[in-house]
């Protein structure tokens, strides 16, 4: 079935031919008419525009040949004029050709990329529609059906603004009009278009000038992207943000985030209830600022860690300053803040306080540690701290102490002064020894009335006995009892250590030298040594 070019270039060829054929009689019959032979040169330049270069061709030479045989018929043939009329007639051909033949390739190669536009519309991902002067659609790409969900033909004559809600036109139509009046649409406008379903669809459009063929706007083609995925993750990111804003506004936990420099670039609101400072009042401050310097080296290998691992596990406790000017134990916890590379730019973290937690720990621990009675170290506790002792040694030079101390007639308090008043004076006896040791020396009660004190450091039996006679002097003070003043004395027996790490045996020697005091008539110090002679 022939086309409507091909029928055109066959209504155009013949009546071509008609006219030359009839001109040629014309001409034969009527030579002496000059103005008969142009008019092969019309019908071979009109030809030429509306037909291809073939067609041309052979008009051309058509009339070419007609021209030679008037020429003949009428016997003009010798004369100048006839070749002049024969050589205009073939350089208006030839032009006639080469025009025609230009017009064919510029026509074939618009309809190439025609060909192509619908090629690449027909088969794009996004939606092209092109609408009119009246912004009424004439034609949209088949993807519409595949992303909106109506075929293009329920479309064709519909307005744009027809697939929007009321609320989108006018900037849809702003995109229209700078399209109209400019030729394009800078940047995109996004909005939700109807469905054939009913419901609706996020696109981003954006738009360019359709020109006739004088270059005046004769409508708009637009494109339209699928954006649903992209606007739901924004919108579910936007509503993420905003829990997380309610969350660490509302928590009774500190939130606060920091950057690399470990500077405070954010704080919760309840930053005020827990530790006294406004937001704005704790942002741009460094950790060396607002931890106590004896645990910043806990905080700050946390931080390294959370810094170069991104993550970091369990929490670290701190004490962070409060604006009242004390300290106040915080539990941290955290994780890193990444940028869109993948790199830490800092961190966030939620501080929980632990204040009263820690207070009940410490609590429990010197419990578990100390004796309720006379707030010395238990026996547990001090075997523990002597083993340690023992392993790492005395210092170079010196020797390790050990008194051992028993409260003298302590069964004779306990039954003429009755159980309370015992306690009195082993709470006393406590105290007063206590007061006569350094601070790194340990003090314990090892059971009953006995006592032991630890003297890491000294030089000789000299200084362990210089302790034992502060010790007598101070138990020389009366204690009262029941309005009743007494004087209680103690047993002393010393043991010096060498570096051995034998508990056992200095234990079992201050025992002996304790008894020996005992036994050479109380309320004086025995010292033996361990190992070597004092």
């Amino acid at each position: 079935m022939l086309n409507s070019a091909r029928w055109r270039t066959q209504i155009v060829g013949g009546v071509a031919i008609a006219v030359l054929l009839v001109v040629f009689v014309f001409d034969v019959a009527f030579g002496s008419v000059m103005l008969i032979p142009m008019v092969y040169i019309v019908v071979v330049a009109v030809t030429a525009f509306v037909s291809g270069p073939r067609l041309t061709a052979g008009v051309a030479i058509l009339a070419f040949v007609l021209a030679l045989l008037a020429g003949f018929a009428n016997g003009d043939h010798s004369s100048s004029t006839y070749w002049l009329r024969v050589a205009v007639v073939c350089v208006v051909a030839g032009i006639a050709l080469v025009f025609s033949i230009a017009l064919s390739r510029r026509e074939r190669q618009a309809t190439v990329a025609a060909a192509r536009y619908q090629l690449i519309a027909e088969n794009a991902s996004d939606v092209v529609l092109v609408w009119g002067p009246g912004l009424h659609l004439e034609w949209v790409s088949p993807s519409v059906e595949a992303v909106l969900g109506w075929r293009p033909d329920q479309l064709i004559g519909c307005r744009v603004s027809d697939l929007l809600e009321q609320a989108d036109i006018d900037r849809i139509r702003m995109i229209q009009r700078a399209v109209v009046e400019s030729g394009s649409a800078e940047g995109h406008v996004e909005a939700p278009y109807l469905t054939g379903s009913g419901g609706r669809r996020w696109m981003a459009i954006a738009g360019r000038a359709r020109l006739d063929a004088d270059g005046k706007v004769a409508g708009g083609i637009e494109s339209l992207r699928d954006i649903q995925d992209e606007v739901a993750a924004r919108t579910a990111l936007v509503e993420s943000e905003q829990q997380y804003r309610l969350l660490a506004e509302n928590t009774s936990d500190v939130v606060i985030r920091w950057n690399a420099a470990r500077r405070v670039e954010w704080a919760s609101p309840s930053t005020e209830a827990v530790l006294g400072w406004e937001p704005s009042e704790f942002i741009g401050r460094h950790v060396t600022e607002i931890v106590l310097a004896e645990d910043l080296a806990r905080v700050a290998e946390y931080k390294l860690d959370l810094l170069a691992h991104g993550r970091t596990d369990g929490s670290v406790e701190a004490r962070y300053a409060t604006k009242a000017g004390g300290w106040r134990w915080m539990a941290v916890r955290g994780h890193a803040l990444l940028d869109d590379e993948g790199r830490v730019v800092g961190g966030l973290e939620g501080l929980r306080d632990i204040e009263v937690e820690h207070t009940y720990r410490e609590q429990l621990k010197f419990l578990a540690e100390h004796d309720q009675l006379s707030q010395l170290v238990n026996r547990g506790e001090f075997l523990s701290r002597m083993t340690a002792l023992l392993a790492h040694g005395p210092r170079s030079g010196s020797r390790l102490a050990l008194l051992y101390i028993d409260v003298d007639n302590f069964k004779s308090i306990n039954d003429t002064w009755g159980h309370n008043a015992g306690d009195k004076v082993i709470a006393e006896t406590a105290r007063r020894i206590g007061a006569c040791v350094r601070t790194d020396d340990i003090v314990a009660r090892y059971g009953g009335d006995e006592f032991v004190a630890a003297l890491p450091a000294v030089h000789g039996h000299a200084d362990a006995e210089a302790v034992a006679e502060k010790v007598h002097k101070a138990m020389t003070v009366p204690i009262m009892l029941n309005d009743h003043s007494i004087v209680v004395t103690v047993s002393i027996g010393v043991a010096l250590a060498e570096v051995d790490g034998d508990l056992e045996g200095v234990l079992l020697e201050a025992d002996r030298a304790l008894y020996a005091a005992k036994e050479s008539g109380r309320n004086r110090t025995v010292v033996h040594s361990v190992g070597a002679s004092p």
